[in-house]
């Protein structure tokens, strides 16, 4: 858990090294059936092949794991914002990811509170970036896009790095006493050589409620993906959350970053971050696609990426612009960033 006084966004990392086991299947290891919270401090599950079958498993923190398999319907998410704290997840795995159809990495809604939400309640105002107040009453919470307003109402500028998702999505505004703003969505971030993806990974914002008055919805949130291939038919998506009663506006769209090396085998269309529907829809989010090492945005690794990660060593990169030069996400800037642009330079976007 962190306050909202530290820096760092909430972070889910999945660190794919390599496929276990023939045909990219995992081991036999600990299977959750029933709910599950690992805390930040709980590292009983460490270095486990786990497999999430039918259930939902709440994860805090840094953990490393030997594998991560999501079957019949299971989720991985993290706990939800509140007015003072949001929580972390750093989930490095060594082998496969598999996320099975009907499973998801599902932070949808775990963003900053909507207007009038519990922990908000009494307050008009969705709460954006840096837990302060953000969009009113009607307004869509924004992120990569806009929510949408109405006449004077208030919303929240965008925020973020296309490139480089590392924020929470926004509550959307709500009417004190009445109707709740949609909370905006979380953040996740996933490196892999290969993520074999048949359900879902969402970061969607939450729709405002109907009721005697209006609410606006929550914005999506933020999708980082690291990958040397990322294949299946499931889908991507940071949408905002719809308005609520007649003249609510829907959240803006979140950001997702896709980088692959290898395959995109799964249909670009599959991965969207739209505005939320409502009186106003809120904007377009964006989805940027792009190559492991191409800190720039360029869609090549030259040295001009190379010179980013040395301007950057020694760094903090638990800053957001700082955190795309520490390219294997051990936590410093050093050597070992640099090498692996070197070992990259001249890749294109396939």
């Amino acid at each position: 858990m962190r306050t909202t006084a530290s820096r760092a966004g909430l972070y889910l990392i999945v660190s794919v090294v390599a496929m276990a086991g023939a045909g990219g299947g995992h081991a036999s290891g600990v299977t959750f059936t029933s709910p599950v919270v690992i805390s930040e401090s709980d590292a009983t599950y460490d270095g486990e092949n786990i497999i999430v079958d039918g259930t939902a498993a709440t994860i805090d923190g840094a953990h490393t794991f030997a594998g991560v398999s999501i079957i019949n319907g299971g989720k991985i998410t993290t706990s939800e914002t509140t007015a003072s704290a949001e929580y972390s997840l750093y989930l490095a795995v060594i082998g496969s990811l598999l996320i099975d159809a009907g499973g998801s990495i599902d932070v949808s809604a775990r963003g900053y509170l909507g207007g009038n939400r519990p922990g908000n309640s009494g307050n008009r105002y969705g709460k954006t970036l840096g837990n302060v107040d953000g969009s009113y009453y009607r307004s869509g919470g924004g992120y990569g896009g806009l929510g949408g307003k109405l006449g004077v109402d208030a919303r929240n500028d965008i925020y973020g790095d296309p490139l480089e998702p590392d924020e929470l999505g926004s509550g959307g505004g709500g009417r004190a006493g009445y109707n709740q703003g949609g909370d905006g969505g979380g953040l996740i971030g996933i490196s892999a050589s290969t993520i074999q993806l048949n359900g879902s990974i969402k970061a969607d914002g939450g729709d405002g409620t109907d009721g005697t008055y209006y609410a606006g919805g929550g914005s999506g949130g933020g999708i980082r993906i690291h990958a040397g291939s990322l294949i299946g038919d499931g889908s991507i998506s940071a949408g905002g959350g719809d308005g609520g009663g007649n003249f609510g506006c829907g959240g803006g769209g979140g950001r997702i970053a896709v980088y692959y090396s290898n395959t995109l085998s799964l249909p670009p269309q599959n991965i969207t971050a739209a505005g939320g529907s409502g009186a106003e829809p809120g904007h377009d989010g964006t989805v940027f696609f792009g190559v492991p090492g191409d800190l720039n945005g360029d869609c090549t690794v030259n040295i001009l990426d190379l010179l980013i990660v040395r301007n950057h060593l020694g760094l903090d990169p638990a800053s957001g612009e700082n955190r795309k030069a520490d390219l294997n996400a051990d936590g410093v800037i050093n050597i070992l960033d640099l090498i692996r642009v070197r070992n990259v330079l001249g890749t294109v976007c396939p």
